[in-house]
């Protein structure tokens, strides 16, 4: 879920899982605009993970993604994206700080 002012929508739905014949962990998502990723995920420690993806638009157009996953704690979850320069190289795209906010009471 994501939350822009008052509006809550979910911006994609995905999944990490063991891939036995990669013997890595792999990441793929669909995201409500149509935009699909495949990649794999690595952790440098107990509190951070990367995943580089291949996205792909619903053109079929391809590009290069990258994320550095931070787990501040329970309750917080800090992202900073990015993307290739014309050089090949990483750089900053953006950075997300991700809450977890409880259900409302009465919520199921």
């Amino acid at each position: 879920m994501a939350y822009i002012g008052d509006t809550t929508f979910v911006s994609a739905q995905g999944m990490w899982t063991l891939h036995p014949g990669k013997k890595r962990i792999v990441y793929i998502t669909q995201s409500m605009n149509g935009t699909f990723s495949e990649g794999v995920t690595y952790f440098t420690d107990d509190k951070t993970f990367f995943t580089e993806a291949d996205v792909f638009l619903p053109d079929g157009a391809r590009s290069a993604h990258k994320d550095e996953n931070i787990m501040v704690s329970d309750d917080v979850h800090k992202n900073v994206s990015y993307s290739r320069n014309e050089d090949g190289e990483w750089v900053p795209a953006g950075e997300f700080t991700w809450t977890r906010v409880p259900a409302a009471s009465g919520s199921s």
